[in-house]
């Protein structure tokens, strides 16, 4: 399993890959590194697992896991 980590602040998405803040092999290390983003940053924050296709989301507040949708379900919404 392989999560990726997007990130960025509310108002300066870059979009596609550029918003990628690193590849990690767990989900405790993909927490850990959303959590320890700067607050501006953590306003958009989720993260990618592959291949399941799931998107993890976090809060805004501290970075803790949020929730977990279907990428399909994601992309529907954005």
């Amino acid at each position: 399993m392989t999560f990726i980590l997007f990130a960025s602040q509310d108002y300066y998405p870059f979009g596609g890959l550029q918003d990628c803040r690193g590849v990690f092999g767990t989900r405790e290390a993909c927490d850990a590194a959303a959590a320890a983003l700067p607050r501006p940053d953590r306003d958009d924050c989720h993260a990618l697992q592959v291949p399941e296709m799931l998107v993890h989301h976090y809060k805004q507040a501290d970075g803790s896991f949020d929730y977990t949708e279907t990428l399909e379900t994601y992309l529907a919404r954005v």
